[in-house]
């Protein structure tokens, strides 16, 4: 991240002072702004395929691998982009892409949900990493997809649970069934309940299902036996309250689980049912009987007229006689005494209307002036009550004040109850909107008060005025000091706000700062993060009231320093692991075993993927290894053993599966000379046993000369040829021809002829040559070809033509089997290959113009050859005989492996050898195959006295790869 800032700092400088900036600068920028964006943008499209399947939790688990995705974006979206583009595309330098804002956006929003979801994702981790049972993990993946429902992979995940699940719950309910186990069974029968991504067999829940219901109804009917025999208990003892009580749960039973009772059971309490439905019969009469009762006792109380009660009367003796009761005899008396009354009333009454309708005719005419004075009096009393009435549905308290002050005499005479009561009420809403607006006035003041001393900590008598402002004089004041106080409140919040932005930097300085990550442990590491969680967490309580957006910032940074001390967890108990390879440092198949099981148990990690990477490398590393036995052969390897083609055989095959791996095997790292390399490669060629055929087409040529049917004979003297059938010895007649279709004549040969042929001929260099082909032996193999060579050379009595075509052949043959022949005769076969010269003419027709032409270049070509000495050959010979010429290859032996921690690289070693040297680690090169000379040595550091160790900065460095120091060749 800080390289990414330090470009777009150096790019707003650069446009601030452009006119002094260096154009190589300006095109750097470009290149390096422009490569950043790629960068950025791909990684974007990569999360985004995450984003589009839905899985937002690996795209925000993608986007937050270090550097942080967003972060980056903020950065390289800076203010001044747009003009830098600008700039670039007048200057002909990369213009970077179009930065995706959209994808930024999805991105964002994808962290706020799973700012809700990573609580759950945690559990769900720790579950999976305990190695909690199916169940508990499945009810966390249950949970995360309901919150996560557009993430097909929880379902996915879910289902594939499910499938490992539903042969447990198969076996768990067999289980359960077997041993009756009700309490197990109701668990399982819960789990299945639950939402299942597949549907569970219908057989699973049918057998639970079952075998619960059966206990269900064998546990009903065990208690309605039970309660059966309370029930009869309580008839026994006549207990009406008990034998209530139990058979109202024995119906509860019925009604809950709508299970029939069982005929024992009702045949057993028929009785005991009877009992309780006469007694429940029984208080059913006694209770109408009192309410008969009750009520013909008010109706005595009162005047009531005789008809109805009389009726009460009768229905008091039919309810007294359904409940087996007597009426008292006070209520029989005073009903008798009550219709006794009302008949002397009634005769009363029939006399006194005479008397009352003489009286009020006197009365009329003296009411007739009272009447006008009432309804005056009434008309004033309903129109105060008017009046009131709308002084209430107003409200105003002024104009009820002022109301009754003015009719305070009137008021106070009248005699009216309705008057009265609103007369109450009005002055009760007076003395309230007194008591309201002195209310007011102190909480102004109070907020006057708070407010010049900027005071804040009681909002509520902001909201309390509110409540008693019902003026537009009071509601401006509201107003006035609502406003000042949110001003207060908005200063202090920005202020608080400020605060917590300028410690929360600081920490967040300190956070990036990289010395606070320099030279410390991983521990040291984690306890520092630690320490700022404890400051972060400190702030969000010190600061509560704080902008949400600024405090979710802090939270957002406590939880992404909680995820890096995980790691660090994480990281540490990887260390731990890979601490454990140290013992197995040079012994290969260990190693590998161990590396392969620690990669098994922390799959997904960035370093783990290097190390499964030192997995794939893993047959060059054992080549390496098996480079000591190469050097081993070359060191010890002897010309003049007997062993030689057979140790250069084994020398052959190393090399080639070698050469075949590494791309630099001739490099000076491996010092192997190449004429060793041939010198060896030739020796492997040659026959181990001595029955073996080689050089073949010598051994044609001189088998050819051997069994021909003419010897060929050269007299220097007249340069005449002749044929003969036999090689001639002493004078005498011989047969001879002149082609090799001329019949042989005889002819007679005398003593100065013989004096005068060559002492060998071809005939002897044939059979000469053979017997050494046949004898030849390890020991003398190249001094011996050699003087084969020189031999032919230097016969007279061989034909030219013969002659050339057996030098050829030889050199050619000998070569192949041996370098040091190959090297010092190859520039003669190589004149000779370069001739054109017809080695199939007619020798025998000496006359001919084809055969003196081809004799002549023969002659030619022969008499420009110019062999190398055989003190030469031999000194050559001698010094790799002794192996004094070999240069001792260097050694690569291996002495630890290589590990980062959180900020450096170091070598793990084994042993407390001091030993010095370069050393190096084993690699693929990225441009060849992996198949044929794919890996190179790499040099990563040095090693000095007391394993004083230097690493270099190498982008070839890979987590546990072996490391091999490289020691001397002398």
């Amino acid at each position: 991240m800080t390289d990414y800032q330090a470009t777009v700092d150096a790019i707003k400088n650069a446009l601030m002072f452009s006119d002094t900036t260096a154009p190589e600068t300006l095109r750097t920028l470009a290149e390096q702004y422009a490569a950043a964006c790629d960068e950025l943008n791909e990684r974007m499209k990569y999360c985004g395929g995450f984003l589009r399947q839905g899985n937002l939790a690996e795209a925000v688990r993608l986007a937050e691998t270090e550097p942080p995705l967003l972060d980056i974006y903020n950065i390289l979206d800076f203010p001044e982009r747009e003009e830098w583009c600008d700039v670039t595309a007048l200057l002909g330098y990369p213009i970077p892409p179009p930065l995706q804002k959209e994808f930024a956006k999805e991105l964002n929003d994808a962290y706020d949900s799973q700012h809700l979801l990573e609580p759950h994702l945690r559990k769900y981790r720790l579950a999976a990493l305990s190695r909690a049972p199916l169940t508990e993990r499945l009810g966390l993946l249950r949970e995360i997809a309901v919150l996560d429902p557009s993430n097909t992979f929880w379902i996915k995940d879910q289902e594939t649970f499910e499938q490992l699940r539903l042969p447990e719950l198969e076996t768990e309910i067999r289980a359960a069934i077997k041993e009756n186990n009700i309490e197990q069974l109701k668990t399982l029968q819960n789990e299945l309940s639950q939402s299942w991504a597949l549907t569970p067999p219908v057989t699973l829940v049918f057998q639970i299902e079952s075998v619960l219901q059966n206990n269900l109804l064998k546990n009903v009917a065990r208690q309605m036996w039970e309660l059966a025999e309370l029930l009869l208990n309580a008839h026994v003892q006549f207990d009406v309250n008990q034998g209530r009580m139990i058979y109202q749960n024995l119906c509860s039973l019925q009604t809950q689980y709508n299970f029939p009772v069982p005929q024992d059971v009702v045949k057993m309490t028929q009785g005991a049912v009877n009992w309780l439905q006469e007694d429940a019969q029984q208080q059913k009469n006694l209770h109408q009987y009192e309410a008969i009762r009750n009520q013909m006792v008010a109706a005595m109380k009162v005047e009531t007229p005789l008809p109805e009660l009389q009726r009460l009367y009768q229905q008091l003796q039919i309810t007294a006689q359904n409940a087996s009761v007597e009426i008292p005899e006070e209520i029989t008396d005073a009903f008798e005494q009550n219709v006794d009354m009302q008949e002397l009333q009634h005769r009363r009454r029939t006399r006194w209307i005479t008397i009352s309708a003489i009286f009020v005719s006197l009365v009329v005419v003296s009411m007739a002036g009272l009447f006008v004075y009432a309804y005056t009096q009434h008309k004033i009393v309903a129109d105060t009550v008017i009046a009131l009435k709308k002084l209430e549905e107003e409200g105003n308290s002024e104009n009820i004040s002022k109301y009754l002050k003015a009719n305070e005499a009137k008021l106070s005479t009248m005699q009216d109850g309705e008057a009265a009561f609103l007369l109450t009420k009005l002055q009760q809403m007076v003395e309230d909107a007194e008591r309201r607006k002195k209310r007011f006035a102190d909480i102004q003041q109070e907020l006057t008060q708070m407010i010049d001393a900027n005071d804040v900590s009681r909002p509520s008598l902001v909201s309390e005025l509110g409540r008693l402002a019902t003026t537009e004089e009071e509601r401006t004041i509201l107003e006035s000091l609502r406003g000042k106080y949110q001003r207060i409140e908005r200063d202090r919040k920005n202020q608080v706000d400020k605060n917590l932005l300028a410690r929360w930097s600081l920490i967040q300085k300190e956070i990036q700062n990289p010395a606070n990550n320099k030279n410390l442990s991983p521990n040291e590491i984690k306890n520092k993060k630690r320490e700022w969680i404890l400051s972060l967490e400190s702030l969000v309580n010190e600061y509560p009231n704080a902008t949400s957006g600024h405090l979710e910032r802090c939270k957002k940074t406590i939880a992404d320093l909680q995820m890096q001390i995980d790691q660090i967890d994480l990281q540490n108990a990887l260390q731990q692991n890979i601490q454990t390879l140290v013992s197995n440092i040079g012994y290969a198949d260990l190693f590998k075993t161990r590396l392969s099981g620690i990669i098994k148990k922390f799959p997904d990690n960035n370093i783990v993927k290097q190390m499964e990477m030192i997995q794939d490398e893993w047959n060059a590393i054992e080549m390496l290894l098996k480079y000591d036995e190469l050097c081993r052969l070359l060191s010890n390897f002897r010309l003049l053993e007997k062993s030689a083609p057979e140790d250069a055989n084994k020398f052959s095959k190393i090399l080639q599966t070698f050469t075949n791996t590494f791309v630099d095997y001739s490099s000076e790292n491996f010092a192997i000379q190449p004429d060793e390399i041939n010198l060896i490669t030739a020796i492997a060629k040659r026959p181990i046993s001595q029955n073996e055929i080689i050089f073949a087409k010598t051994t044609d040529i001189l088998t050819d000369l051997k069994t021909k049917p003419f010897w060929v004979l050269f007299t220097s003297q007249n340069s005449t040829w002749y044929y003969v059938t036999r090689k001639p010895n002493n004078p005498g007649s011989y047969n001879y021809a002149t082609s090799d279709y001329a019949t042989p004549t005889p002819k007679r040969f005398d003593k100065e002829f013989f004096e005068n042929l060559p002492k060998k001929t071809q005939t002897d260099i044939a059979e000469h040559g053979l017997t050494i082909l046949e004898q030849i032996e390890q020991k003398n193999w190249t001094l011996v070809c050699a003087s084969l060579i020189h031999e032919v050379y230097s016969a007279d009595g061989v034909d030219p033509i013969l002659k050339y075509s057996l030098m050829k052949t030889m050199i050619a043959d000998f070569s192949e089997y041996d370098a040091i022949i190959a090297k010092n005769y190859q520039p003669i076969l190589l004149n000779m290959n370069n001739k054109t010269l017809d080695e199939y003419v007619n020798r025998m027709n000496a006359e001919s113009s084809p055969t003196t032409k081809a004799r002549q270049q023969a002659l030619d070509v022969l008499a420009k050859i110019r062999l190398p000495k055989p003190e030469q050959i031999k000194e050559t010979f001698a010094k790799y005989a002794e192996n004094e010429s070999f240069v001792k290859p260097y050694r690569f032996r291996w002495i630890g492996f290589l590990n980062r921690d959180l900020n450096n690289w170091k070598c793990e070693l084994k042993s407390d050898d001091d030993i010095e040297g370069e050393l190096y680690i084993v690699r693929r090169q990225a441009s060849a195959s992996s198949n044929n000379n794919g890996y190179s040595l790499v040099h990563v550091g040095n090693i000095g006295t007391k394993q004083n160790i230097q690493l270099f900065d190498n982008p070839n460095m890979l987590q546990c790869a072996p490391v091999f120091v490289k020691v001397g060749n002398e």
